[in-house]
Protein backbone atom coordinates (compact mmCIF):
# COMPACT_ATOMS: atom_id res chain seq x y z
CA UNK A 1 0.00 0.00 0.00
CA UNK A 2 1.29 3.61 -1.03
CA UNK A 3 2.56 5.56 2.00
CA UNK A 4 2.00 9.52 1.94
CA UNK A 5 4.86 11.32 1.12
CA UNK A 6 4.21 14.56 3.12
CA UNK A 7 6.67 16.25 4.98
CA UNK A 8 9.28 14.13 3.14
CA UNK A 9 11.91 16.05 0.43
CA UNK A 10 11.41 15.99 -3.14
CA UNK A 11 14.37 13.78 -3.62
CA UNK A 12 13.18 10.66 -1.37
CA UNK A 13 9.60 10.86 -2.09
CA UNK A 14 10.84 10.77 -6.44
CA UNK A 15 13.01 7.96 -5.12
CA UNK A 16 9.73 5.96 -3.17
CA UNK A 17 7.92 7.19 -6.23
CA UNK A 18 9.98 4.89 -8.51
CA UNK A 19 10.38 2.10 -5.96
CA UNK A 20 6.57 1.81 -5.68
CA UNK A 21 6.02 1.60 -9.81
CA UNK A 22 8.25 -0.69 -10.45
CA UNK A 23 6.86 -3.70 -8.66
CA UNK A 24 6.91 -5.86 -11.78
CA UNK A 25 8.94 -8.73 -12.07
CA UNK A 26 11.84 -6.96 -12.70
CA UNK A 27 11.02 -4.36 -10.36
CA UNK A 28 13.33 -5.91 -7.43
CA UNK A 29 16.24 -5.23 -9.45
CA UNK A 30 15.46 -1.84 -10.71
CA UNK A 31 14.30 -1.18 -6.96
CA UNK A 32 17.95 -2.62 -6.26
CA UNK A 33 19.44 -0.30 -8.25
CA UNK A 34 18.07 3.05 -7.41
CA UNK A 35 18.84 1.84 -3.97
CA UNK A 36 22.73 1.64 -4.73
CA UNK A 37 21.84 5.01 -6.71
CA UNK A 38 21.71 6.69 -3.42
CA UNK A 39 24.27 5.94 -1.13
CA UNK A 40 26.81 3.40 -0.13
CA UNK A 41 25.45 0.96 3.35
CA UNK A 42 27.76 2.17 6.84
CA UNK A 43 30.53 0.13 7.75
CA UNK A 44 32.50 -0.27 11.04
CA UNK A 45 35.80 -0.76 11.87
CA UNK A 46 37.33 -2.49 15.28
CA UNK A 47 40.71 -2.59 15.91
CA UNK A 48 42.05 -5.54 18.31
CA UNK A 49 45.28 -6.08 19.23
CA UNK A 50 46.17 -2.15 19.01
CA UNK A 51 50.32 -1.54 19.63
CA UNK A 52 52.58 1.12 19.78
CA UNK A 53 55.79 0.44 17.86
CA UNK A 54 58.12 2.67 18.72
CA UNK A 55 61.08 1.38 17.01
CA UNK A 56 59.19 1.58 13.27
CA UNK A 57 57.33 4.52 14.18
CA UNK A 58 53.72 2.90 13.67
CA UNK A 59 50.60 1.55 15.38
CA UNK A 60 49.81 -2.16 14.09
CA UNK A 61 46.74 -3.76 14.89
CA UNK A 62 44.56 -6.19 13.40
CA UNK A 63 41.11 -5.09 12.36
CA UNK A 64 37.23 -6.39 12.14
CA UNK A 65 34.83 -4.50 9.66
CA UNK A 66 31.33 -5.24 9.84
CA UNK A 67 29.74 -4.13 6.60
CA UNK A 68 26.33 -6.15 7.09
CA UNK A 69 25.08 -4.91 3.58
CA UNK A 70 27.91 -4.57 1.72
CA UNK A 71 29.74 -7.52 0.13
CA UNK A 72 33.27 -6.39 1.12
CA UNK A 73 35.11 -2.77 1.60
CA UNK A 74 37.67 -1.27 -0.32
CA UNK A 75 41.36 -0.77 1.51
CA UNK A 76 41.14 3.14 0.10
CA UNK A 77 37.81 3.59 2.30
CA UNK A 78 38.94 1.57 5.23
CA UNK A 79 42.97 3.99 5.12
CA UNK A 80 40.34 6.93 4.83
CA UNK A 81 38.75 5.56 7.80
CA UNK A 82 42.07 5.18 10.11
CA UNK A 83 43.54 8.39 9.10
CA UNK A 84 40.07 10.04 10.52
CA UNK A 85 40.19 8.14 13.34
CA UNK A 86 43.87 8.19 14.50
CA UNK A 87 43.85 11.22 13.13
CA UNK A 88 46.44 11.43 10.69
CA UNK A 89 46.73 11.38 6.75
CA UNK A 90 45.37 8.01 4.80
CA UNK A 91 48.59 8.36 3.30
CA UNK A 92 50.30 6.98 6.33
CA UNK A 93 47.74 4.18 6.74
CA UNK A 94 48.06 0.55 5.44
CA UNK A 95 45.70 -1.82 4.61
CA UNK A 96 46.61 -5.50 4.03
CA UNK A 97 45.86 -9.25 4.67
CA UNK A 98 41.81 -8.74 4.39
CA UNK A 99 40.08 -11.92 4.20
CA UNK A 100 36.13 -12.03 4.05
CA UNK A 101 34.37 -14.47 6.21
CA UNK A 102 32.22 -16.91 4.84
CA UNK A 103 28.72 -15.78 4.41
CA UNK A 104 30.15 -12.38 4.25
CA UNK A 105 29.43 -9.27 6.75
CA UNK A 106 32.64 -9.68 8.25
CA UNK A 107 36.02 -9.62 7.45
CA UNK A 108 39.46 -9.16 9.00
CA UNK A 109 42.41 -7.94 8.16
CA UNK A 110 46.07 -5.96 9.37
CA UNK A 111 46.51 -2.45 9.42
CA UNK A 112 49.64 0.02 10.33
CA UNK A 113 49.52 3.39 10.77
CA UNK A 114 52.81 5.07 10.93
CA UNK A 115 53.49 8.66 12.18
CA UNK A 116 54.06 10.35 9.18
CA UNK A 117 54.58 9.29 5.63
CA UNK A 118 58.18 9.67 5.61
CA UNK A 119 58.61 6.77 7.88
CA UNK A 120 56.22 5.22 5.89
CA UNK A 121 58.58 5.12 2.83
CA UNK A 122 61.15 4.76 5.33
CA UNK A 123 60.38 1.76 7.10
CA UNK A 124 57.14 -0.33 4.87
CA UNK A 125 57.61 -3.74 2.84
CA UNK A 126 59.20 -3.16 -0.51
CA UNK A 127 56.56 -5.08 -2.07
CA UNK A 128 54.01 -2.85 -1.01
CA UNK A 129 56.05 0.60 -1.98
CA UNK A 130 56.35 -1.16 -5.31
CA UNK A 131 52.89 -1.52 -5.65
CA UNK A 132 52.06 1.89 -4.66
CA UNK A 133 54.16 3.03 -7.29
CA UNK A 134 56.86 4.72 -4.52
CA UNK A 135 60.08 2.17 -5.04
CA UNK A 136 60.81 1.52 -8.52
CA UNK A 137 60.51 -2.04 -10.03
CA UNK A 138 63.38 -4.23 -10.76
CA UNK A 139 65.26 -3.73 -14.25
CA UNK A 140 65.10 -7.08 -16.17
CA UNK A 141 62.98 -10.23 -14.99
CA UNK A 142 64.78 -13.15 -13.91
CA UNK A 143 64.20 -15.54 -16.90
CA UNK A 144 65.81 -12.38 -19.36
CA UNK A 145 68.75 -12.38 -17.06
CA UNK A 146 68.83 -16.25 -17.35
CA UNK A 147 68.56 -16.10 -21.41
CA UNK A 148 71.24 -13.34 -21.67
CA UNK A 149 73.99 -15.69 -18.95
CA UNK A 150 73.16 -18.67 -21.60
CA UNK A 151 73.57 -16.89 -24.22
CA UNK A 152 76.91 -15.10 -23.28
CA UNK A 153 78.43 -18.62 -22.38
CA UNK A 154 77.52 -19.75 -25.53
CA UNK A 155 79.76 -17.28 -27.43
CA UNK A 156 82.72 -19.01 -25.81
CA UNK A 157 82.98 -22.26 -26.74
CA UNK A 158 83.79 -23.88 -30.18
CA UNK A 159 80.93 -24.71 -32.46
CA UNK A 160 79.70 -28.27 -32.66
CA UNK A 161 80.94 -30.67 -35.23
CA UNK A 162 77.57 -31.94 -36.28
CA UNK A 163 76.77 -28.50 -37.98
CA UNK A 164 78.73 -28.67 -40.90
CA UNK A 165 78.27 -25.14 -41.86
CA UNK A 166 80.91 -23.76 -38.94
CA UNK A 167 82.55 -26.78 -38.44
CA UNK A 168 86.21 -26.69 -38.09
CA UNK A 169 86.37 -30.32 -39.08
CA UNK A 170 87.12 -31.49 -42.56
CA UNK A 171 84.57 -32.51 -44.74
CA UNK A 172 84.20 -36.54 -45.65
CA UNK A 173 83.47 -35.70 -49.21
Amino acid sequence: PPRSTQGVSSAASDVYKRQVSTQSTWGFFIAKKVMAEQEKPAFFVYARRLMKNALLNRKQMVIDILHPKRANVSKAELEQKLGERFHCKKECCVVYGLKTKFGGGRTTGFALVYDNEDYRKKFDSIPRLRKLGEKPKKGIARKLRKDIKIKSCLLYTSPSPRDLSTSRMPSSA
